[in-house]
């Protein structure tokens, strides 16, 4: 249910824009192979699960499909709307926004057509409003059209594999920002990424303005051993080897305490386990035998996904209190708009006052907050009364917001 209810969000955004910017679906097609890698791996995530809907269906396991569905619709709403929100917020409407509608609306209605079986209401109901409205020839109900064939052309299993690790590299990322404790919206300087080899890092290069903007970061560095950014302790799992080494049990852990810690984890990462004596005998231990721990060195939030590791260096400069502090004032804004029940097309006069650090951050980012939250006029200074006010403190900066719709 409440996956359905994200496909139902990102169809309510898609109308949205649609509307403001007269999309039409029935004007000649962008060709897919010019269209971002956005666009393309979307839709060649749709012809897998177009495979899997239909292969579920034909034998009678609805259930299957549907989990298919609804994790498809999660990438759809987590990933490809989010990371391509921008090209549909942008006042030009050039061939790029264009071809973000196109593909965004393609998904939504063979989406429809997929889930018409197990919801035939709720689709339905979509498919007049996306379909019907723009053509009048088409059949007069999702249940009369035809169920969607997977097109071959549109497969990229390269690209695919490449968003994957994309994908990867940003949730490790975003789990070594929290550990430092660190807010997303405040941009950082790099981030280091170790990932299997050489053709991965490739991929990840490939695609990585996503990586950058997803973890508001301004460069990616590849880490060649995360030994010199982290340090290790090696500790016994007593849950494991209490059982099998009994009263030895303090021995083992003894043997554990004068290893070289970096060291013996290399070993366990390459050859599966480490060696250890006990009483004179060896034993060998492996990954499940061990508590592994690794502390980030100061500095730096590091956190591992799937055998991938992400360094993020949390050292804040002028420069990026200055960018942050912008986009907590974007930030703030935007909840001011909305509290005030602004469509999302409303243009706003925007008053912002505070120390000179504010002072600072309008200067050099005045223009960006402008365009982010539509104000034809930034001004600074006293305030009007009766409009809508916020007053927080934003990264340490005691601020006075206020707006008016133009």
């Amino acid at each position: 249910k409440r996956r359905m209810l994200t496909l139902w969000n990102v169809y309510s955004f898609f109308v949205t824009y649609a509307r403001l910017d007269g999309f039409d679906p029935t004007v000649p097609r962008i060709p897919v192979a010019e269209r971002p890698d956005l666009d393309r791996w979307a839709l060649s995530r749709l012809q897998g699960l177009i495979d899997t809907m239909t292969a579920s269906l034909d034998d009678y396991l609805v259930h299957r499909g549907v989990q298919a569905a609804q994790e498809f619709i999660e990438e759809l709403s987590n990933w490809y709307v989010r990371r391509g929100r921008r090209r549909y917020w942008k006042s030009d409407s050039d061939d790029d926004k264009q071809a973000a509608y196109q593909t965004l609306y393609e998904l939504l209605t063979s989406m429809v057509r997929l889930l018409a079986p197990v919801m035939p209401f709720w689709t339905d109901d979509i498919y007049q409003n996306l379909v019907r409205r723009a053509d009048s020839d088409a059949p007069s109900s999702v249940h009369l059209t035809d169920w969607p064939e997977a097109d071959d052309a549109l497969r990229d299993p390269e690209l695919d594999a490449a968003m994957a690790l994309a994908q990867q590299v940003v949730r490790a990322g975003r789990a070594g920002r929290n550990s430092a404790n660190v807010k997303l919206r405040q941009p950082l300087r790099s981030a280091l990424v170790r990932v299997a080899d050489d053709a991965d890092w490739d991929a990840v290069m490939a695609l990585q303005a996503h990586v950058l903007d997803e973890l508001n970061v301004k460069e990616l560095r590849r880490m060649t051993s995360e030994h010199e950014l982290v340090d290790y302790s090696v500790r016994p799992n007593y849950r494991a080897l209490g059982p099998r080494f009994g009263r030895q049990v303090r021995q083992v852990a003894a043997a554990l305490a004068a290893l070289d810690a970096p060291a013996a984890v290399r070993e366990l990462d390459e050859l599966g386990s480490i060696q250890i004596e006990v009483e004179g005998v060896s034993e060998t231990l492996e990954p499940g035998d061990l508590d592994v721990r690794r502390t980030p060195r100061e500095g730096f939030g590091v956190a591992e996904q799937d055998g991938i590791i992400v360094a993020i260096a949390t050292e804040i400069d002028d420069q990026l209190a200055r960018e942050g502090l912008a986009r907590e004032l974007v930030h703030t804004t935007q909840g001011l708009r909305r509290d005030a029940g602004l469509e999302v097309s409303d243009r706003i006069q925007l008053w912002i006052d505070g120390p000179s650090a504010l002072h600072e951050t309008l200067a050099a980012h005045e223009s960006e907050i402008a365009a982010e939250v539509l104000a034809v006029q930034v001004n600074k200074g006293p305030q009007p009364d009766n409009a809508p006010a916020a007053a927080p403190t934003l990264n340490g900066v005691p601020v006075k917001v206020r707006l008016t719709r133009t």
